[in-house]
This record gives structure tokens, C-alpha cells and sequence, in this order.
């Protein structure tokens, strides 16, 4: 299979992701998946547990994740949003909105619109860019910085844009994990906040706590791969835990 027919299945596969439970970090070995229909957000506030697996969705990439054992970092990474070198962000968007619009696509609700830039997360010498054309979310993670180029992508469909939520709450949370151009896997997360949410941590199951980075009515956050026992969320000073434990088979 030729390098391009290969990176065209990949992502037309990873846009069609189905959705599976937070532990799909050690089911995916057995899992015999297969791609169903677009990654879809639920709009609703997390008040919960209950409503906190039923708005998560995982997706995966055609490539999968190899054997087990430690993963690699990613060189220079950072648990908490970082300043961007002059010209890093316009640089990382304008890499993001070209590989966007050379993505398959799925048949869209709406005739989309023009792709507009949602939030960037920078950690590092790595960006992700959120983008939306109306009908699809995408996040690129672009780097690494001086020499930007896309390092994964993947769509979430129908948009989030639209999506409302509670002014002390996050919805429309979506998580998923990938492997990056250089086969690191690492994971990625974004919905959308309140008008009062101030912070947005994830709990990793390595003790790590991951800070996304908020703006504009969004969240947005990524980390080399590992799984997420809670996510904090900080709303009028006071923080609040959602445990994201995993099902009982």
C-alpha cells in the first residue's frame, strides 16, 4: 500500500472513529474495531459521572497503538499551556487550515463554511489548532516549532459550535487519541466552558495534571499518551472532581 493511499485511509478512517469507554487505553488490543459513523459531542453540562461517560468519545486512528510498555514523550512538552515564539501560532494555524482542507470528507448537514480558527494550544515547540467550517470540528497538532508541519488530525462531526452549557460547567467533552507523524500516540481533549470556567485540569494515570488551555467559549488540551482518571473543573474559585472510573464488565 503506497504512503498516500495509506495516510488517505488513515484519516477518512480516524473521522468515522467509533466511540468506546474510557478504558479503551487497555481494551484496544483485544478490540476488534471497525469504523462505523462520524464522532459525534453530546451538548450537556457535566454534572457528573453518568454525564460525563455519556458525553465522552474516543476516537482512533486507522494505525492503532503498537505494543505496550512506556510511551515516549514528546521532546519539550509541557502539563501546562506555554508562551508561543513570535509567529509559532499564525504559523501552526496556517499549516492547520491547509491540511483541513485536504481532508476527505464526510457528506456535510449544512453547506460548510469558510474554516475559522477556535482556540490554539501551545506546549512547547507543539501547537494544536481547533478549527471549525460549521459543519465539523478538526484539531491539528502542528510542530515542531521552527519547522512546523502537521503531526496528526482528526474531525469531529456535527460541530460543537452551537452547543451551550451551563455558566460554571464544560459540555460537548470529547477525548480521543492518535498517533502523531513520528508514531507517538498521544491523547487529545476539547468542549466547550462556561462563562465562568477558569481552569480545566485532567488527572493522568501517571499523577500527571494537564491544564487546557481556555478561550472563546472553548477548552482544549492534549498530552503523550496516557489515560485520564478525572478531569477538575474550576468554576467562581471553587474546583470540582469528576471521577472517570472505569465500567464494571
Amino acid at each position: 500500500m503506497s504512503e498516500h493511499l495509506e495516510r488517505q485511509l488513515r484519516e477518512a478512517f480516524e473521522q468515522r472513529a467509533t466511540a468506546l469507554p474510557p478504558d479503551a487505553y487497555e481494551r484496544l488490543q483485544d478490540t476488534d474495531y471497525r469504523p462505523r459513523s462520524p464522532l459525534h459531542r453530546v451538548g450537556m453540562g457535566l454534572a457528573g459521572l453518568a454525564a460525563l461517560i455519556a458525553a465522552a468519545a474516543v476516537s482512533l486512528s486507522i494505525i492503532g497503538f503498537g505494543g505496550g510498555g512506556t510511551q515516549r514523550a514528546f521532546a519539550g512538552w509541557v502539563p501546562v499551556p506555554s508562551a508561543a515564539a513570535s509567529g509559532q501560532t499564525p504559523a501552526a494555524e496556517a499549516v492547520c487550515r491547509t491540511t483541513v482542507s485536504k481532508q476527505p470528507q464526510l457528506p456535510p448537514l449544512t453547506k460548510p463554511g469558510p474554516l475559522r480558527v477556535l482556540l490554539a494550544d501551545t506546549r512547547g515547540p507543539y501547537t494544536m489548532v481547533l478549527v471549525t467550517d460549521g459543519n465539523t470540528d478538526s484539531n491539528c497538532l502542528v510542530g515542531p516549532w521552527p519547522s512546523p508541519s502537521t503531526m496528526g488530525v482528526s474531525g469531529s462531526s456535527p460541530s460543537a459550535i452551537t452547543i451551550k452549557v451551563s455558566p460554571d460547567q464544560i459540555g460537548a467533552f470529547s477525548i480521543g487519541f492518535t498517533r502523531a507523524e513520528n508514531e507517538q500516540p498521544f491523547t487529545y481533549t476539547e468542549g466547550r466552558v462556561g462563562s465562568v470556567v477558569s481552569a480545566v485540569r485532567f488527572v493522568l494515570a501517571n499523577g500527571k495534571r494537564v491544564s487546557a488551555t481556555i478561550g472563546k467559549g472553548w477548552y482544549l488540551a492534549w498530552w503523550p499518551a496516557q489515560r485520564a482518571l478525572a478531569i477538575e473543573v474550576v468554576a467562581s474559585g471553587h474546583t470540582t472532581v469528576h471521577q472517570l472510573k472505569r465500567p464494571r464488565s
